[in-house]
């Protein structure tokens, strides 16, 4: 099995290297739909972020972002594009301010962002809470019922996102865990710092949350695009798949190349 250090990946395609990050409760498995279409133009390298899927906890002093600069030193790729849906469009903004020299592209997708307070969405807090008092499935199962889930469970994806969400180890909810993101001034307030060209993608039926954070990210980023996918919600490579590959392949030919 491909693991580096605690971090578990699986790659499949030849070309420029795109690393898909998936996002909280999910993992490499949520990809399954487009993975091949871009696997016949890309190196698709998708990680298991830590405490997700096969990957172990992210150990003490280690950061999302830099579990992927260590992923692309052990495949010996001097820089890819970076795409991360929800968590993982964080954890892929974190990786672009801090490796900006291995960042060749970003493209955060219903993203979250550090250091970027929620003013309507709790997240997984009152599920966490149900975990710890009446086990992980339980909280799970609540989750599953969160408006964010809402638009995802209407198609034809419904079954996998159950399956993938539901096998979710739960090492966040249930034990103390170290900060994602590397200390210091939190991505949020650091976004005119990115070089990386950059492509915002968003649901348009996405919670008011994310829209906000997806403006957020579009404005502040020096030549950043915002696409907005009609009939999508919050999981947009789940939701919209032929839309979210056309998108996301249109601007990696313009930026890599590829």
């Amino acid at each position: 099995m491909p693991f580096v250090g605690h971090q578990f990946y699986t790659e499949q395609g030849r070309g420029f290297p795109l690393l898909l990050l998936h996002g909280h409760t999910l993992d490499h498995r949520i990809w399954a739909e487009v993975a091949p279409q871009l696997a016949a133009n890309y190196r698709v390298i998708m990680p298991d972020m830590a405490g997700h899927g096969q990957s172990g906890p992210l150990p003490e002093g280690a950061t999302l972002a830099g579990d992927l600069a260590d992923l692309l030193h052990h495949l010996g790729l001097p820089r890819a594009a970076v795409c991360g849906l929800s968590l993982g469009g964080a954890a892929a903004v974190s990786f672009a301010l801090h490796y900006p020299a291995l960042c060749a592209a970003l493209i955060p997708v219903d993203a979250a962002l550090f250091g970027h307070a929620f003013p309507t969405w709790e997240g997984p807090r009152p599920y966490v809470k149900i975990a710890r008092a009446e086990g992980l499935k339980a909280g799970l199962t609540a989750w599953l019922g969160d408006p964010l889930f809402s638009s995802a469970l209407t198609t034809r994806a419904a079954d996998h996102l159950r399956q993938v969400t539901m096998d979710y180890p739960g090492h966040a909810w249930l034990n103390k865990t170290p900060s994602l993101h590397p200390a210091g001034a939190p991505e949020a307030e650091r976004l005119n710092e990115i070089t990386a060209p950059t492509l915002v993608l968003v649901g348009e039926n996405d919670l008011p949350d994310f829209q906000q954070v997806a403006d957020r990210l579009a404005s502040a980023i020096a030549g950043a695009r915002k696409v907005s996918i009609p009939g999508s919600g919050h999981l947009l490579p789940l939701e919209q798949p032929a839309a979210f590959t056309a998108a996301l392949e249109q601007f990696l030919a313009e930026t890599t190349g590829a």
